[in-house]
């Protein structure tokens, strides 16, 4: 669920490579400034047992937010929320959890025309993740090519 008022934000195409063409290729944008601290939604959806996650994971695109060792959240995704906030190696908004909720809120000055972006901080890759499909195209500076942290940055 975005928390953002409608005006000050969009969903709209995007395109980094051509591993993108294949998913929606959606994403939030901002369309007037939003200031640090800013909460912009909370991660909502069913509760899915963890065992059972690839059986909603199924197309090119991952929805599936981590919520503890025992479920995951599977958002409703006919409406628009924060589960199309795209990854990026240096988001502009992070994720906390306060009392029981995912919330998403702005790290900076998100600018007009800027995508709202979140590191999915994946944990390291390991044969659950094989073969991986974590691949990160968001053309940052300092750009891993993986949504995966390495272990000395996931502790």
């Amino acid at each position: 669920m975005l928390l953002l008022p409608d005006d000050a934000w969009e969903m709209r195409g995007r395109a980094f490579s051509a591993h993108d063409a294949e998913k929606h290729n959606r994403g939030i944008f901002a369309t007037r400034p939003i200031r640090a601290g800013t909460v912009v939604g909370d991660y909502l959806g069913l509760l899915v047992p963890n065992e059972k996650e690839d059986e909603y994971e199924t197309g090119p695109d991952t929805y599936l937010m981590y919520y503890d060792q025992d479920v995951s959240i599977w958002p409703d995704q006919t409406q628009p929320g924060v589960h199309i906030v795209n990854h990026s190696c240096e988001p502009n908004c992070a994720i906390a959890t306060y009392r029981g909720h995912g919330l998403y809120y702005a790290l900076r000055t998100i600018h007009p025309g800027e995508e709202l972006t979140v590191s999915y901080v994946l944990g390291p890759i390991d044969d659950d993740c094989a073969p991986c499909r974590h691949g990160c195209w968001c053309r940052a500076r300092s750009c891993t090519g993986t949504m995966h942290l390495p272990i000395d940055r996931y502790a």
